[in-house]
């Protein structure tokens, strides 16, 4: 009897505990509300917030709920109550009126190790407290919003927008914003953002001036304290019952209530894996780039020994692997009107630092692709898209021309910069007109939909030059003299672009090899990281024979500290191409004497050290065809769970 006793009270105690874990998750189950016509999930709200003021200013507090609509939202993540305050709620962010001075911020977070992905439409929604009189009747007060991307220790700029919609029993507003509009690429992530109460034309208190937009619509990117001299001034939207007007005093205590996003999870950490694309380049006879890697060029045998394919491997950087290799598309289809049409007579496609990666798509060029025989010329830059979860790529299209004179630019770098959310490509010196090194710089921005805009002619380089080459480090372009810097040496220079692209000035970096006072060239470029510091990285070349020399910088604050030379690559190559990933260089083909027939397949696999020193492998499995003057660069993805319809041949 007793041991039945125990047994019903050890399964009262088992129901008693299912009970409470079953309660535990319904409590922690998300609650769909809708608010002013915005509806979202109260798991989705900001759960942690910290108020900063100057010290001038006093920050009060009410009770002031968000509801009116369906469901019901969570006090505890109520903006006043993760504050503090008491009454709790909601939060008055008083500013500057009248000529005081003064501002407040409230930054948002939303847990440790999670935040908000940027996906398509409105990612954030600010709740305000204010008088609603109707849909179209409301009395908002104006704020600045700033995002922080997930591993940035800092703060977009702010943006001011007109609020969304109001609801009338609750009087409150909405006003809502997507990522986009910050610069944060799709399916990035932010970790944070940061509310300030702003400025209006009556603060006019030395240094305290009114905040200003970048666009007539009153609404846009802020420029804080920047007076009549700047922008446009801050108009109330469309919904507003004094729409088109600036703010009053009395508008300039913000009224914070509730912080929603459309969607908040986990942050990914950074995938281990990816995939590697070798663009460009040529190989050491005709008969290979024939068969099987050119075909819709070479139907019939000529002198080519330009290759027009893409190659693609995956690579798992944990692993430190470089594995199965395949041809993808071809970069330019026979009808491409930038380049004479059907023409066949192209010679070489050099891209050693002409090969990127930016968001979902890849960019080369600029190559010698234009069929002249000159080997010099190039007026555009190709991208294509990449289109699934197995890398494979959507149809190349074209970057309008470079500009005149002159239109073409061949035999340099081309890459990719992004400068507070906006990026660029930029193209660097080259050659043109049959042998003559030039310094021009010009950029375009990358549009959202991966195209290229109009190019613009920004600071040119130190000294005309062409085989020169590049890297960014965060947002520093990092450029490598080439085969005819003058006066002769093996130099670096560097810049970190403008917010609009543009170049102030370049910087001198350093020798990166005094070995030598003669000119390197034909090597390649990277960059990598290890214990939390970034490297540029320079490697083989042409010096004037081949080199097997391997120098690093490390880059702080987007300066390139003192050049070290760290361990050689185990064979001296020159018209090499590499790509750096986390601690990981992946260097590709090349040729180990003057000549192309020695071309090589070989890829080595380094990994550097937070000293900067680099460990070189051989990687068992080498590129399908031996190749040089390719560019590369590597996407970083997670790989698909099955390989299934990754149809392409050449497998190795």
């Amino acid at each position: 009897m007793m041991k039945m006793d125990l047994l019903f009270s050890s399964f009262r105690l088992h129901l008693a505990v299912m009970a409470l874990a079953l309660a535990l998750v319904i409590a922690s189950q998300a609650v769909p509300v809708t608010v002013a016509g915005v509806a979202f999930d109260t798991d989705n709200a900001a759960q942690d917030a910290v108020l900063t003021t100057d010290g001038t200013l006093s920050t009060s507090f009410f009770s002031a709920n968000v509801s009116g609509g369906t469901g019901s939202t969570d006090p505890d993540h109520h903006v006043g109550t993760m504050l503090g305050g008491s009454p709790s709620n909601a939060v008055d962010m008083t500013s500057a009126t009248s000529g005081s001075t003064g501002r407040n911020h409230i930054t948002l977070t939303w847990g440790t190790g999670r935040g908000v992905q940027n996906q398509a439409g409105v990612d954030i929604h600010v709740y305000e407290s204010a008088t609603v009189n109707s849909p179209t009747e409301m009395f908002p007060e104006c704020f600045g919003l700033a995002v922080r991307e997930a591993g940035s220790s800092t703060f977009s700029g702010f943006r001011y927008q007109h609020v969304e919609a109001g609801d009338v029993a609750a009087n409150k507003t909405v006003t809502s914003f997507d990522l986009s509009d910050f610069g944060i690429a799709a399916g990035a992530w932010i970790d944070a953002v940061q509310i300030i109460s702003m400025h209006n034309e009556n603060a006019t208190t030395s240094p305290y001036l009114e905040d200003r937009v970048d666009s007539a619509t009153g609404e846009g990117n802020l420029t804080l304290d920047a007076g009549s001299g700047s922008g446009f001034r801050v108009l109330q939207g469309p919904l507003s019952g004094n729409a088109g007007t600036s703010f009053p005093d009395s508008a300039m205590d913000v009224d914070i209530v509730y912080v929603v996003a459309t969607n908040a999870d986990t942050i990914p950490g950074p995938a281990t894996t990816g995939y590697l694309y070798y663009a460009g380049g040529v190989v050491a006879t005709s008969g290979d780039a024939i068969e099987g890697l050119d075909f819709e060029f070479d139907s019939a045998p000529t002198a080519d020994l330009g290759v027009f394919s893409v190659l693609q491997a995956r690579v798992d950087i944990t692993a430190g692997t470089v594995t199965n290799w395949r041809r993808m598309s071809s970069l330019l289809p026979e009808d491409d009107p930038n380049t004479g049409g059907t023409t066949e007579a192209y010679t070489y496609l050099y891209m050693e630092n002409a090969v990127n990666v930016h968001g979902n798509y890849l960019y080369v060029g600029p190559g010698d692709w234009n069929g002249d025989g000159l080997r010099t010329t190039a007026a555009i830059v190709a991208y294509a898209e990449i289109i699934d979860e197995f890398g494979n790529l959507g149809p190349f299209e074209f970057s309008a021309p470079f500009p005149s004179p002159p239109a073409e630019q061949a035999i340099c770098p081309g890459r990719i910069a992004e400068i507070d959310g906006n990026a660029y490509y930029y193209v660097m010196g080259g050659n043109y007109n049959g042998g003559v090194g030039y310094d021009r710089v010009i950029f375009a921005p990358i549009n959202p939909d991966g195209s290229l805009g109009a190019w613009t002619t920004t600071t040119a380089l130190p000294s005309g030059d062409w085989f020169n080459g590049a890297t960014v480090v965060g947002s520093t372009i990092i450029h490598g003299s080439g085969n005819l810097r003058s006066p002769a040496g093996r130099v670096v220079d560097y810049a970190t672009p403008a917010t609009d692209g543009t170049i102030a000035a370049w910087s001198s970096g350093g020798t990166y090899d005094s070995s030598d006072t003669t000119n390197r060239w034909a090597y390649a470029m990277a960059a990598a990281s290890a214990g939390g510091t970034d490297f540029a990285i320079i490697a083989g070349g042409t010096g004037p024979t081949p080199n097997p020399a391997v120098h690093t910088a490390p880059v702080v604050a987007g300066v390139p500290g003192t050049w070290t030379q760290t361990n050689d690559l185990p064979v001296p190559k020159r018209q090499l191409t590499a790509a750096g990933m986390d601690d990981m260089i992946v260097v590709l083909g090349g040729s180990d004497a003057a000549v192309i027939s020695n071309l090589t397949d070989a890829v080595q696999i380094g990994r550097i050290d937070a000293s900067g020193v680099i460990t070189w492998t051989l990687s068992p499995t080498p590129m399908l065809h031996a190749r040089g003057w390719g560019g590369a660069a590597f996407y970083r993805t997670e790989f698909p769970a099955t390989t299934a319809v990754e149809s392409y041949q050449l497998y190795r």
